[in-house]
């Protein structure tokens, strides 16, 4: 688990999970820093991006990456929310969310980067990442988003929910989906609890 600490106002995650020939980075939070080179600190194994959904504070690193997975009713949105994100707005951004102690630290230097289009590739229901010992399977719990997606290891019976099932999953958003949607979608999870 990798938790943003530059900012308390946050509770988004990201895990790196590893596998004999692959890692695989679920989420990527807010982009305040290069995840990427801090992942290469933590496996010498390629690193496969794999966003949740499409919201800035799972999706901010992504851009020190040359592809991402997305869920694929959430690709559009990805795209219009990343379109023009200069680095300078970022930075300003950071130094407004940034904890007391860390707000002089902030320099525009090369933990900061442009929002940029990237190669995007489509995520569906019953997607397996393959990580050579390990497989990670993908759930769609559209609700939070359309298409937010559960990643579940069915080794280790981790299941990586995001926000598409905690103690704080929001439905207020413009690509959230109505609340009947997201029960179907509930129960669409539950199916596969056993596998």
């Amino acid at each position: 688990m990798i938790r943003n600490s530059f900012s308390d106002d946050t509770e988004a995650l990201c895990y790196l999970v590893e596998g004999r020939d692959y890692a695989l980075l679920i989420d990527s939070i807010l982009g305040m820093g290069n995840l990427k080179a801090f992942c290469e600190t933590q496996t010498d194994k390629p690193v496969i991006l794999a966003n949740t959904h499409a919201h800035s504070d799972h999706f901010g690193g992504n851009f020190f990456f040359d592809s991402c997975y997305m869920p694929h009713r959430n690709i559009g949105f990805f795209q219009n929310s990343i379109n023009g994100v200069k680095k300078q707005q970022l930075i300003e951004m950071a130094k407004e969310r940034a904890r007391d102690e860390y707000r002089d630290l902030i320099q525009p230097d090369e933990i900061f980067t442009d929002w940029f289009p990237m190669k995007v590739y489509p995520l569906y229901d019953g997607d397996v990442f393959e990580l050579g010992d390990r497989k990670i399977e993908v759930i769609e719990v559209g609700g939070h988003t359309a298409g937010s997606v559960v990643l579940i290891d069915p080794l280790t019976r981790i299941t990586y929910s995001s926000n598409s099932c905690n103690g704080n999953t929001l439905l207020e958003f413009p690509n959230s989906l109505p609340i009947i949607s997201y029960m179907r979608a509930l129960l669409h999870l539950k199916e596969n609890q056993n596998n």
